[in-house]
Order: structure tokens, then sequence, then C-alpha cells
């Protein structure tokens, strides 16, 4: 006979949790995004206690993933730029997936 064990989860799934959940709250009625300003408004929310800070950029990146953004080239420029992150679909990322 198999047990079953219960998945506990652990504080850092929490934090990403309430990262992802918050982000996606501010993401709500916005189709584009640069990553930078994004960063930026989870800092100061995370500077008032709102959400736990997030580790690196590459965490952002796979929280945008998971909520359905993607890459699409770069916003601003010298110092300024960084990347351009847009909403897709449910049906354009089935599309995109079979191709």
């Amino acid at each position: 006979m198999m047990m079953l064990t219960s998945l506990a989860i652990v504080p850092d799934d929490r934090a990403i949790a309430k990262i992802a959940l918050f982000t996606a709250c501010l993401l709500r009625n916005v189709d584009a995004v640069a990553l930078r300003d994004l960063g930026d408004a989870l800092a100061v929310a995370a500077g008032r206690g709102c959400i736990p800070r997030y580790a690196d950029n590459s965490q952002l990146v796979r929280i945008m993933q998971r909520l359905g953004w993607r890459k699409d080239g770069y916003a601003g420029g010298g110092n300024r730029r960084s990347p351009r992150y847009v909403r897709i679909s449910a049906a354009v990322e089935d599309l995109e997936q079979r191709s």
C-alpha cells in the first residue's frame, strides 16, 4: 500500500505566490509593461511591507511567464532600456505551441 504524503508549502512558495498575486493585480488592466517599471512598483510595495521582495529579475520573469506574459522587444533607450512584456491570450499560446 502506497502512503500519500501531503505537500508542504514552504515559505519561499508562499512568498512567490504573494508576489505573483500582487503582480497580477497590478497588471490587471495593462497589456504591456517594461520589466524595469514593474520591478520598481514591486520594490515600492515590498518597502511598504505589502509583499516580500523578489529575489532577482529571473524570478520576476518566471512569474510573468506563468501569468501569461511574454517578452516582446525592449522599451526605452540607453540606461533606461528594459525588456518589454506583453499579455498573451491562451488561444494564441495554444496556436504557438502547436506550430
